[in-house]
């Protein structure tokens, strides 16, 4: 056996959807309804209507275009069903009917689809909830909502792990 030579210098630091340090947090709680699976770490966005009972809506669904709920934080606060064929295998996925908690102040780790550098303005598409950056500056992408994000972890490639700091400006009407 030989003695370690070398040292990694970047490690796995958190899982997608964890809360990155103690800065404080601000979330809500609405019930998942996307009419797909749920995935923790994308943006989600208000459902409008009433419910079955009449009542409004507190209905939470990935992506599109309703006002911003925040990104779907704290996977160790769900229960995993695991996936087809091996309910104990590890997800990120929550179904519809679920309790999912929306942060929308704080730090959380993420996954982004393309690279990012810090100071980057996070979107998020409308379509299903992922989260893309752009530089500082940059026009938004065409199909996504502002996610009320910038990176502020961790120089990425494309499909890595990344810190965002969320802070969601108030509508003025």
């Amino acid at each position: 056996m030989t003695f370690q030579s070398s040292v990694e210098l970047q490690q796995g630091f958190g899982v997608i959807g964890e809360l990155y340090s103690n800065s404080p947090v601000r979330s809500s709680t609405y019930v998942l309804d996307s009419g797909v699976d749920n995935i923790i770490g994308r943006a989600f966005t208000l459902n409008t209507g009433a419910n079955e009972a009449g009542f409004t809506s507190s209905t939470a669904q990935m992506g599109g275009t309703g006002t911003y709920a925040g990104i779907f934080a704290n996977p160790k606060a769900q229960a995993s069903f695991g996936v087809a064929g091996n309910t104990l295998a590890p997800t990120l996925i929550v179904a519809d009917g679920e309790i999912g908690e929306m942060v929308t102040m704080g730090q959380i780790i993420v996954k982004l689809e393309n690279t990012a550098n810090i100071g980057d303005t996070v979107y998020f598409a409308e379509a299903d909830g992922t989260l893309v950056s752009v530089a500082a500056g940059g026009s938004q992408p065409a199909n996504t909502q502002p996610a009320y994000a910038r990176v502020i972890g961790f120089t990425v490639g494309s499909d890595e792990l990344a810190v965002i700091e969320v802070t969601q400006t108030p509508e003025i009407a």
